[in-house]
């Protein structure tokens, strides 16, 4: 009851048991949309397309999307609502655009009369390439062009690939990057702005390039590096190896995995973790045991 007025809200089960468990959580929703004047008291709900625009305007306006986070969704929602399902067929990409569809589903299901039914994520078993030696060679030192279109505007320098390698930044860092000074460097990208730390060999990768004109468009990097990556016969390769390649070859080296958790970005131990044991069990020396 509000104001003398009663107010009801399903608590979408038909299991006693399970009802109790949510009755405390659903009436504190139901107050707070209330309160704020978010209770959607139309008979019918709204359409699908303009549940993808509010859902999208929401979090735009709350902040909790950075920019390339909010493109990530847009794109995952709006194919979704073209074609009706997922249709990827990489198990980590289906995973994650499930995710993405599914805080759009528990959004939607808790303001407005819709019963959006969640998907089941089946967890990929996570991508452990790395580039080897040989490899990283033929990137930075190739006389092929790295470049996503025809003409002379669209190539890309390589100094862009090494600095992506000595750095570990995301591509979406590298396209925003503030400032540059004391062997540090600001940048703007997934999560929030950061600070990264330059090796010498990434401060000396960028001498003399201006990196604040670096605002090429993410899938223009990706289908340039998939070009490039087919000129040189490397298979099965993409631009975020280069990340991963970054904390594989830092560990190897003796360095330690909570200071690579810093040196990556990652919020917390467990992600660089999760990311890093199953490469190195992959990718761990031969060795032979004493008889």
């Amino acid at each position: 009851m509000v104001n003398g007025k009663r107010h009801t809200a399903s608590l979408r089960t038909k299991d006693k048991k399970i009802a109790l468990t949510r009755v405390k959580q659903v009436q504190n929703e139901l107050y707070n949309q209330i309160k704020n004047g978010k209770k959607d008291t139309r008979k019918t709900p709204l359409s699908t397309i303009k549940l993808l625009k509010e859902y999208q305007v929401f979090k735009k306006k709350n902040g909790d999307w950075a920019l390339s986070t909010q493109r990530t969704n847009k794109h995952v929602l709006n194919k979704w609502y073209r074609e009706g399902e997922i249709t990827a067929t990489n198990e980590t990409t289906i995973a994650s655009q499930s995710k993405i569809l599914n805080g759009f589903f528990n959004w939607c299901n808790k303001r407005y009369k819709v019963d959006f039914k969640t998907l089941s994520i089946k967890e990929g078993k996570g991508r452990v390439r790395v580039y080897n030696k040989k490899e990283l060679n033929l990137l930075f030192t190739s006389k092929e062009c790295f470049q996503y279109g025809e003409y002379e505007d669209s190539i890309i320098p390589k100094c862009f690939l090494e600095f992506a390698y000595y750095t570990g930044a995301r591509q979406g860092e590298l396209l925003n990057i503030e400032s540059i000074q004391n062997g540090f460097m600001i940048a703007s990208g997934k999560v929030d702005r950061r600070v990264i730390k330059l090796t010498l060999q990434a401060q000396k990768s960028i001498e003399n390039v201006d990196t604040t004109k670096w605002r090429w468009k993410p899938h223009q990097i990706t289908k340039a590096f998939q070009l490039y990556v087919k000129k040189l016969g490397i298979e099965d390769a993409q631009f975020k190896d280069l990340r991963r390649t970054f904390g594989f070859e830092y560990l190897l080296q003796g360095g330690d995995i909570y200071k690579l958790s810093k040196l990556l970005g990652h919020k917390n131990l467990k992600t660089t973790i999760t990311h890093y044991a199953p490469l190195m069990a992959v990718h761990v020396p031969d060795f032979e045991f004493e008889s």
